[in-house]
Order: C-alpha cells, then sequence, then structure tokens
C-alpha cells in the first residue's frame, strides 16, 4: 500500500529589476516565481490593480476567476501605484494564500530650483560657489552634478555637494577670465535624469592698467646725429596684465590734442 500525501501548497515569491525600494521604472522586469517540492506547481496566477482590475473581475481564471495565468515576465507602464496580486497551485489542488505587494512607477525626474551662482562677477583666484535645490518626491535624488563650460571653450564636470535638505552646491576656484556658462543635472534613484537650463557667472580681470609699446619704422635714425631724415612710421601696441579687453588707446603729438589711436600714423614734421 502507497499512500501519497500533500498537505502543502507552493510557495511564490516575486521580483522586479531595476527596482529601489518598491519603485521601478516601466521597462522594469516583474517575475514570478514559484516552488513546490512534493507534488510540483501547476499554475502560478497574478493580477493587477492600477486604478482598475485587470484582468476585469470574473473574466479570467484562477480564484474567482479573477486572474491571469502567468507565463513569463511581465511590466507594469502604468505611472504611479500598481498592487499585483498572486499566488500558486500545485498540482494537487493545494492553493496558496493570495499574495500582495505595492510597486510604484517613476518615470519623472528630479526637479532642480533656486540655482544661483555667488558672487556672479568674481575676480581670478576666488571662489564662485553654485548651488540649487533638488527634489524628488518617488524613488529620491541619487546625485546632482555641476558642468562648467569655460571662456574658452573647454568643459568640466563636477559631483555637487549635498547640504542638508534639498540643497546642494560646489564652491571652487575660477582663473580665467570671461565669462562661464553651467548647467546642473540631477538623477533619481532609478536612473530618470533632467538638465537644467544654461546659466552665467563672470570672471573679471583684476585692476592692472594696460601696457602699450611702440615700434618706429625705421627702427633706428637713418641719418646723422640721431636724426630722421623720411617720414617715421609709428606703431602702437596696447595689451592687458588681466586679459581685459582694450578699449581704446590714444596718443598726442608735441602736447597737442589727444587722438584715437586707429593703425598706424606717420610723424612727417621737421623738429624734435
Amino acid at each position: 500500500l502507497k499512500i501519497v500525501v500533500d498537505l502543502h501548497p507552493p510557495i511564490t515569491t516575486i521580483s522586479a529589476s531595476p527596482v529601489y525600494g518598491n519603485y521601478i521604472l516601466p521597462t522594469s522586469m516583474i517575475i514570478l516565481s514559484a516552488t513546490d517540492t512534493v507534488s510540483g506547481v501547476n499554475f502560478i496566477y497574478y493580477r493587477i490593480w492600477n486604478g482598475s482590475w485587470h484582468p476585469i473581475p470574473g473574466t479570467g481564471v484562477g480564484k474567482g476567476n479573477n486572474f491571469y495565468v502567468y507565463s513569463g515576465p511581465f511590466y507594469l507602464t502604468k505611472e504611479g501605484t500598481n498592487y499585483v496580486e498572486f499566488y500558486s497551485e500545485d498540482n494537487v489542488g493545494n492553493e496558496e494564500a493570495t499574495h500582495n505587494v505595492t510597486y510604484i512607477v517613476d518615470t519623472v525626474p528630479p526637479s532642480i530650483t533656486n540655482i544661483v551662482a555667488f558672487p556672479s562677477v568674481q575676480l581670478p583666484g576666488n571662489y564662485v560657489n553654485v548651488s540649487c535645490d533638488v527634489t524628488d518626491d518617488k524613488s529620491g535624488v541619487k546625485r546632482v552634478f555641476l558642468e562648467v563650460e569655460y571662456p574658452d571653450g573647454s568643459f568640466s564636470n563636477f559631483t555637487m555637494y549635498h547640504c542638508g535638505g534639498c540643497g546642494y552646491y560646489r564652491n571652487r576656484i575660477y582663473n580665467i577670465v570671461g565669462e562661464y556658462n553651467f548647467t546642473i543635472y540631477a538623477v533619481d534613484n532609478l536612473g530618470n535624469g533632467r538638465k537644467s537650463s544654461v546659466h552665467h557667472f563672470t570672471i573679471q580681470g583684476g585692476n592692472s592698467p594696460p601696457i602699450t609699446t611702440y615700434s618706429l619704422n625705421p627702427s633706428s635714425p637713418n641719418g646723422k646725429n640721431g636724426w630722421y631724415i623720411t617720414p617715421v612710421e609709428v606703431t602702437l601696441t596696447a595689451t592687458d596684465p588681466d586679459g581685459d579687453a582694450i578699449a581704446y588707446t590714444e596718443y598726442r603729438i608735441d602736447g597737442g590734442p589727444w587722438i584715437t589711436y586707429i593703425g598706424s600714423f606717420f610723424i612727417d614734421q621737421d623738429g624734435e
């Protein structure tokens, strides 16, 4: 006489990937897995609620004709809260109690507000602090980055530091004179990302005055005793030690009125 007894239903588990807590993406794979070491698993059943039940109650299979038969991984694509109910049945009819798991589909990237560069105008070799507020009311903020475009066209990326609450900052020294463009990029724990609009700050040159030099043509006197015997062409060149643009250059001859320099000029009058 052989008596076979199976008193226990299968055990079913659920998993999602990728997942953060109970937050998932529409592309996260939902997998059900059941085990029964005696008679074996016959069917796994599941249904979904995301504002209404799927399948429509009474139109499916399983308990109360309210479930789907699980045939492989599935996805939850509706933004917000999704309930998954599931259970299994073994090959002799033992039914597992129904389990319920809540997943929240998150497709919304973090919000970036209150972007400030302070001071907005700074001298070379001094700090500019870029700060902002970043919030994400679902899976949460994972990282915040500062991307800076330098006046010379080069780029750098920096991780911003969390300073409590929803605040983030990065305080750095900048040396190149000119206007800087910067954006902030924030990503949540599921990889949803947002990039801010472009903002600006300026590094101005110091207070050093321009330096003006001259060159002559001919470069040295072509007559006797240090005198020129032909008109002398004078060329002026101005540079700024701080890298600032030269606004204008002026000159005057023999104490006469100041003249705006627009190009080389000639000394062609007799005398010193």
